[in-house]
C-alpha cells in the first residue's frame, strides 16, 4: 500500500497554495486487451463499438487566455528571442489570443481541449501517472538551516561543518570529459581561504560588493600574501608572492525588492552573507580527478532560470552558459575555479561539486551522488509504462525508447507489447459562437502577475507526508515508494469570475522594465464567451465512451444528465483550460453536448453506401443518441472501474466493498478529491489559495510562519516547511469514513473573516460580471448574494416574477461607492 498523506495537518503547520493534488491510485485500471495482449485492431468498424461525434458548447466562466501561434515569418524573425529582447510591437504580437489569421474571433485549439479532457479521463479511470520528465533532477542547499530542518544533518554530513569536507581546484576538459585539477594546499591543509568582504573591498576596486544593486558572483584574478588580519590582496598579480582567484558568493537577497540601505542592514545580520573565497593556485603535480558523467548531467538538468538568465550571460566576471552553467573555461580561456568533495566510499569520480563551497548537492536516496527526479517517487504499479490504461486506449500512445528496454528480454513478452497506437478520438478547434458582454477582457494587452514556475523542490507540498513534525518530513532523498510518493495529479483551485485587478501585476512600469524576462503580456477573453467544438470518435467500447461522457457531463446544466453521475445539480463543477490557472483564470464549463452515433457502429453499411441524400441534406448516417444509451455507457464505465480498483482506494471502513451495484464512482474518496478541486458553487478562502512568499509583508496580518526577529518587516513563509493539506482539509470537509461532507459553518466562518478583513480593499470594477444567488424576493425587490456574504437589493420591475429564491444568476456592477464597495448592480438576461 502506498504511503498516505496526513488527513489532518495542525493549524500551525498548514501551508497554502493555489494548487492541490488528487492522490495517486493504488493500482492502474487497465484497458481490455485481446487474447494477443494488444488492443483490438482499428482497421474496420465493429458492430459492438461506437463511432460518432459529440458537439460541445463550451462557455468561459472566468477570463481565459491561450497564447497565439506566430506566423512562419514572425517565428523566423523573433520566435526564439527571450522576452527582454523583443520590441514592444513584437511583445504585443506574442500576446495575442490564439486565432486564425483570416478571422477576427478567438479560437480554442483542439490540442488544448484534448489535453484538458485527457487529464480528467486519466484521473477518473484510475489511469497511469505518466508524461513526467526524468530530466529534471533535484538539488538542495542547507547552509544555515535550523537544527530541526530535515535536510540539515544530511547536508552537513556531505560538505562538513563550515564546508570542512570541501576542497578547491580548477576545471579541465579533455576529450569531451571534465576533470578537476586540485589546488595546492596551505600550511593548514586547505586549498582555499575564507575572507570577509569588509576586509578586502578597499584593495579591489573592480569588486562589486554584495549590497550593490548590480551584484552578481564574480571571479577576480589576484595576488596575495599573509593570512587573517595581515592578509594583503591585489588585482595586480605581480605585487604579492602568491597567486590565485577570488571567488565571490551569492548575496542571497532579492536586489529588485530592496534598497541598498536595506541590503546593508540584512547583510549585517548574523545569517547575512559576509565571506568570499581565495582559491589557491593550481597544483600541477597533482593528478586530475574525473567528474562523474551522471553528476554532470544532473547539474546541467538542475540549472535554474536565474542561472540561465540575462544577468549571468552578460556578467563578464562570471559568464554562465545557458545549458552548461559554469562548466566552461573563463573568457580568457583560463581554467575556472571549482569547489568539490573528494570521492568517498571507494568511488573514483567526483559527484559533489559547485561554484562556491556552499554548493547545492543532489537529493540522492542511495547516497551515490545520483540526483533523484519526480519519476523516482511514482510507484511502479502506477507509473509502469507497459500497461495500457483507458486513456492510452482512447487517446493513443507512443512509448519512449528507454521504456521498451525496461520490459525485460523475454521475446514473447516483447512481441505482445505495442510500441505505439493511434488514438480513436479527434478534437476540432472550438469556434467562437456568442458572448454575453463582449469578447475581450480589455481592448489592449495587459501584464499579469508573474506566473511562477512550479517549485517541485518544495517537497513538503509535492510529496506525501505522514508526520507534521518538521524534522520528520520526507523529501527527495527519502526512500522512494517506501517512505513517500508523489502527491498525485496537480490541479488548481477555481476562484470565481475574477476581475482584471486580480490578474494584472501591481508592479510599476519601471519594475516591469527591469524584470522583462519574468513578465509577459497577454490579451484574455472574458467570462460569458461561448464556443463550439466537435469530438469525433471511432470504435469506442461502451466503457471507453462512458469515460468520455462522464468527464463531459460534469459541468453541464442538464440536471437529468448530471443524475447519470449520481449528482443532483446542487454542487456546481467547472473544468480548467489555458494559462493563469493559479490566478483563477481558465474556468470553463461544457454547457451542453449532443452525442450522435453513426449507423456504421452496428456494421450496417448498406444505407450509407446506397443512399446519398437525406431530404435536402447529405446523408451522414448520424442519429442522436438516446438517454438510455448515455446511461448504459456511463454505468458500464463506472462498473468497469469500481470492480477493478484496489481495496486500498476505498475507505478502510467502507462496508459495501463487494456491493458494486451500490457503489458510485463519485463516492470513491479519490474521485471525491477531484470533485472538491473542481467545485464552482463554493471556493476555499482566498488566503488559503495564494502562493507563499519568500518575503511576505507581515504588516498585512495575512502571513504564515513566524518572523525571525521582532523587528522584521517580512517573513520567509517557506522557512518553516509547512505542509500542504489535502483538498478535503482546505475546504473544511469532515471525513466520516464513507463520504466527505462539507462543513459549511467552518468554511463560511473562514470566508466571513476574510471578507471582513478585506472587503474595504476588495477591488471591483464597473462593468464587472459576478455570479450571484437570489436569496430573497419581496414583490419587485430582489436581494442577491455574492462573494459569500455580500448582499445587494435592487428593484426588478419586470423580471422579479421570473426569478425564484435559490436561483443562480449573473449580475453586472453598475456603480461603486467611494470606498470601492459595490453600490448598484444590474441583472443580466
Amino acid at each position: 500500500m502506498n504511503p498516505k498523506h496526513l488527513e489532518k495537518v495542525p493549524d500551525d503547520r498548514k501551508a497554502v497554495a493555489p494548487y492541490n493534488f488528487v492522490e495517486i491510485p493504488e493500482k492502474v485500471v487497465e484497458a481490455k486487451l485481446e487474447c494477443n495482449g494488444k488492443l483490438r485492431d482499428n482497421n474496420r468498424y465493429y458492430s459492438d463499438r461506437h463511432t460518432g461525434k459529440i458537439v460541445c458548447t463550451l462557455k468561459t466562466e472566468s477570463p481565459l487566455y491561450i497564447r497565439c501561434a506566430l506566423t512562419p515569418a514572425d517565428f523566423a524573425d523573433f520566435g526564439d528571442k527571450p522576452n527582454e529582447e523583443l520590441t514592444p510591437e513584437q511583445r504585443k504580437k506574442k500576446a495575442e489570443f490564439f486565432q486564425y489569421p483570416s478571422k477576427q474571433y478567438p479560437v480554442l485549439p483542439g490540442s488544448s481541449l484534448r489535453g484538458m479532457v485527457r487529464t480528467l479521463v486519466e484521473i477518473v479511470s484510475f489511469g497511469k501517472i505518466q508524461r513526467v520528465s526524468d530530466a529534471s533532477t533535484f538539488f538542495f542547499r542547507a547552509v544555515a538551516a535550523d537544527s530541526d530542518d530535515p535536510l540539515a544533518e544530511r547536508y552537513t554530513n556531505a560538505v562538513g561543518k563550515l564546508a570542512g569536507n570541501v576542497s578547491a581546484g580548477y576545471l579541465e576538459k579533455r576529450d569531451g570529459k571534465w576533470f578537476i585539477r586540485p589546488a595546492i594546499k596551505n600550511h593548514l591543509g586547505k586549498s582555499f581561504i575564507r575572507v570577509k568582504e569588509e576586509d578586502i573591498k578597499v584593495y579591489l576596486p573592480s569588486l562589486i560588493t554584495m549590497e550593490k544593486a548590480n551584484y552578481l558572483p564574480q571571479y577576480l584574478k589576484i595576488s596575495y600574501e599573509g593570512v587573517g588580519e595581515s592578509l594583503k590582496i591585489s588585482e595586480n598579480c605581480d605585487i604579492y608572492e602568491y597567486k590565485g582567484w577570488l571567488v565571490t558568493s551569492g548575496n542571497m537577497l532579492d536586489n529588485s525588492k530592496t534598497t541598498e540601505a536595506e541590503r546593508k542592514r540584512l547583510l549585517r545580520r548574523k545569517e547575512g552573507r559576509k565571506f568570499h573565497y581565495i582559491v589557491l593556485q593550481s597544483d600541477n603535480s597533482a593528478v586530475s580527478i574525473p567528474i562523474s558523467e551522471d553528476a554532470i548531467r544532473d547539474y546541467r538538468n538542475a540549472l535554474t532560470d536565474f542561472q540561465k538568465g540575462k544577468p549571468f550571460k552578460q556578467n563578464y566576471k562570471n559568464t554562465f552558459h545557458e545549458s552548461m552553467g559554469f562548466l566552461k573555461y573563463l573568457d580568457n580561456e583560463e581554467p575556472r575555479p571549482v569547489f568539490y568533495c573528494e570521492p568517498q566510499n571507494r568511488q573514483s569520480t567526483v559527484t559533489l561539486f559547485g561554484q562556491s563551497p556552499n554548493f547545492r548537492i543532489p537529493y540522492s536516496p542511495q547516497n551515490d551522488g545520483k540526483a533523484a527526479s519526480a519519476v523516482d517517487f511514482i510507484p511502479e504499479e502506477v507509473g509502469e509504462s507497459k500497461k495500457i490504461d483507458l486513456a492510452d486506449a482512447i487517446f493513443g500512445f507512443v512509448r519512449r525508447k528507454n521504456e521498451n528496454k525496461k520490459q525485460g528480454s523475454d521475446e514473447n513478452k516483447k512481441e505482445k507489447q505495442e510500441k505505439s497506437r493511434a488514438g480513436r478520438i479527434f478534437f476540432s478547434d472550438a469556434q467562437y459562437k456568442s458572448e454575453e458582454n463582449g469578447i475581450w477582457l480589455t481592448d489592449d494587452t495587459i501584464t499579469p502577475q508573474i506566473l511562477a514556475t512550479p517549485k517541485s523542490t518544495t517537497f513538503q507540498h509535492y510529496l506525501v507526508q505522514k508526520s507534521h513534525e518538521k524534522k520528520s518530513l520526507k523529501h527527495y532523498a527519502s526512500q522512494p515508494n517506501q517512505e513517500t510518493v508523489i502527491r498525485g495529479h496537480k490541479l488548481y483551485w477555481h476562484k470565481g469570475n475574477i476581475g482584471i485587478d486580480r490578474i494584472k501585476t501591481k508592479a510599476s512600469e519601471a519594475e516591469i522594465k527591469d524584470k522583462q524576462s519574468q513578465y509577459t503580456e497577454i490579451k484574455p477573453i472574458q467570462s460569458g464567451v461561448s464556443f463550439e467544438f466537435t469530438i469525433y470518435f471511432e470504435n469506442l467500447s461502451d466503457v471507453e465512451l462512458g469515460a468520455l461522457l462522464w468527464v463531459l457531463t460534469l459541468s453541464v446544466k442538464d440536471v437529468k444528465k448530471l443524475q447519470l453521475l449520481s449528482l443532483d445539480g446542487k454542487e456546481k463543477y467547472r473544468l480548467s483550460l489555458g494559462m493563469g490557472k493559479s490566478l483563477g483564470m481558465g474556468a470553463v464549463m461544457i454547457e451542453k453536448y449532443e452525442l450522435s452515433l453513426n449507423e456504421r457502429y452496428r456494421n450496417e453499411p448498406k444505407q450509407r453506401y446506397t443512399q446519398l441524400f437525406d431530404d435536402s441534406n447529405w446523408l451522414s448516417g448520424d442519429r442522436p443518441a438516446t438517454y438510455d444509451e448515455h446511461k448504459e455507457c456511463i454505468q458500464k464505465f463506472e462498473e468497469y472501474v469500481t470492480t477493478r480498483i484496489s481495496e486500498a482506494d476505498f475507505r478502510q471502513d467502507y462496508p459495501d466493498k463487494q456491493d458494486y451495484e451500490k457503489l458510485k464512482l463519485k463516492d470513491v474518496p479519490r474521485i471525491k478529491m477531484l470533485l472538491t478541486m473542481l467545485r464552482w458553487d463554493i471556493f476555499p478562502p482566498v488566503n488559503r489559495t495564494r502562493y507563499m512568499e519568500i518575503e511576505r509583508d507581515i504588516t498585512t496580518n495575512d502571513y504564515i510562519c513566524q518572523p525571525v526577529k521582532e523587528d522584521d518587516k517580512t517573513v520567509n513563509e517557506y522557512k518553516c516547511r509547512l505542509i500542504l493539506p489535502t483538498p478535503f482539509q482546505v475546504m473544511d470537509m469532515s471525513d466520516n469514513g464513507r463520504h466527505q461532507t462539507l462543513n459549511l459553518d467552518n468554511l463560511k466562518s473562514s470566508r466571513q473573516n476574510e471578507i471582513t478583513k478585506s472587503k474595504a480593499s476588495q477591488e471591483f470594477q464597473v462593468g464587472q460580471v459576478l455570479e450571484a444567488k437570489v436569496v430573497k424576493i419581496s414583490v419587485i425587490k430582489v436581494t442577491y448574494e455574492f462573494l459569500e456574504g455580500v448582499k445587494r437589493t435592487t428593484e426588478e420591475h419586470k423580471k422579479a416574477k421570473y426569478l425564484q429564491e435559490g436561483q443562480m444568476v449573473k449580475v453586472k456592477i453598475t456603480a461603486l461607492r467611494d470606498n470601492g464597495e459595490i453600490k448598484n448592480i444590474q441583472l443580466l438576461d
